[in-house]
């Protein structure tokens, strides 16, 4: 083959998984939108379904019931079927249940809808790492992470903001049913997109690891352990904070979907960073695994001493600022989280890995927002829960790097005990 027909397959190749991340991202972000509507719409929602504080913390919660264990399911899906039909499925079945929860008239109809929600998502991160482990090289693995990623924050940024402004004009239900309807029309682009069949190939040729030798390995029990910590701390502001911001802070709805917009936007731009900045380092001959676990320490750190110290702020400039370096860090974590499982599982095992790790990062979701339920009505304040949420997530660090073991890919064809 001449050089011409390589370089040329070589672009194709390359715009092909571009198409492909770019449209990832997206999805990652409206699935964000969706999830976090129920926080957006809190301040609206909470009272006129006359929900107490426990009862909204488990309409949140019902989300992670079948989100969690469905990472389970998810990921041996997309280990053994077509991941980019299993990824465009759960994209409609999740539009549907997040427009449909414009006519919900209680706390039943909003938990069932909720986990509806929570099984389509599963399929998120699960699909997106296994599609990502094929296409993605070592060098360029966080930036694509980093796109992916980013959709979270902006998600938020976007559920928040344009989320508030349609809330305040046409009220809580039209938001749902507007993001519904966008979600839904995500899928009008997602059959263009042309997976690279020969990155795979090889891969669907060897016999599939079994999931018992997944679940041998400490460094998936680590990184899950891990995974919970730092979504800990991300879910509860995702959760509580427009309803802090409004409750304790005594912000408007409009400050409070500008300010929180905002913060969001500072965890997407983050990803994106992180992601790149983190690449060039792999790229410069830096150990990839070394690089992303110490990403995950530092940050954590960070994170915890700002969302502790955004509680105890008394001015809101103060309290908008450690807000905004917990998102940064938030970003940098998220970015990293499923990188660190690409390179442990390889594209052989990634569905898997990364559904048994998110299986624990989303008991975060599951027993965060109930327990900071219980908090708030217990003490009718937040800082408690705020304390919580930062010793938790300081929690992450010290298992990043006392328990995760060296990060780098597993040989399959090895016992435990000599590999990561």
């Amino acid at each position: 083959m001449s050089t011409t027909a390589l370089d040329a397959g070589g672009r194709r190749s390359a715009s092909s998984s571009a198409f492909l991340v770019g449209l990832l991202g997206v999805a990652i972000l409206l699935s964000y939108v969706d999830r976090g509507l129920l926080a957006v719409s809190g301040p609206l929602l909470k009272d006129e379904l006359g929900l107490s504080a426990t009862e909204f913390g488990l309409a949140v919660s019902a989300f992670f019931w079948v989100y969690a264990p469905g990472q389970l399911v998810a990921g041996w899906l997309v280990d053994r079927f077509d991941a980019k039909r299993l990824f465009g499925g759960g994209v409609a079945l999740w539009g549907v249940a997040t427009a449909l929860m414009g006519a919900v008239g209680g706390l039943f109809s909003l938990v069932a809808l909720r986990a509806i929600l929570g099984f389509s998502q599963s399929f998120c991160f699960t699909g997106s790492s296994k599609m990502i482990a094929h296409h993605c090289r070592a060098e360029s693995r966080g930036g694509a992470n980093g796109v992916v990623m980013c959709g979270i924050g902006f998600g938020q940024m976007v559920g928040a903001g344009a989320g508030g402004m349609i809330m305040a004009l046409l009220g809580w239900r039209a938001m749902c049913v507007f993001f519904g309807l966008l979600t839904l029309a995500w899928l009008i682009p997602w059959p263009r997109v042309r997976m690279n069949q020969h990155q795979g190939a090889a891969d669907t040729q060897v016999a599939p690891v079994p999931l018992v030798e997944i679940l041998r390995r400490r460094a998936v029990w680590g990184s899950a352990a891990a995974h919970f910590c730092n979504n800990y701390g991300l879910y509860f502001v995702i959760t509580w904070l427009p309803l802090y911001l409004v409750g304790e802070r005594g912000m408007s709805i409009v400050w409070m979907a500008t300010v929180t917009a905002a913060i969001y936007g500072i965890q997407a731009l983050s990803c994106l960073t992180s992601g790149w900045l983190s690449d060039r380092l792999v790229a410069k001959g830096r150990h990839e695994g070394g690089v992303r676990k110490a990403v995950q320490v530092l940050a954590n750190m960070i994170k915890a001493g700002a969302i502790v110290a955004s509680a105890m702020a008394w001015s809101e400039t103060a309290m908008i600022l450690w807000l905004s370096v917990a998102a940064a860090m938030m970003g940098a974590t998220n970015t990293q989280n499923f990188a660190v499982a690409q390179i442990f599982a390889g594209p052989r095992a990634a569905g898997r890995w990364v559904g048994i790790q998110n299986v624990g990062g989303n008991c975060a979701g599951i027993l965060g927002p109930v327990i900071t339920g219980l908090i708030v009505d217990a003490s009718d304040s937040y800082t408690v829960a705020f304390v919580v949420a930062g010793s938790i997530t300081f929690g992450g660090a010290l298992i990043w790097g006392l328990v995760v073991p060296r990060v780098e890919p597993v040989r399959w064809d090895e016992e435990p005990g000599h590999a990561a």
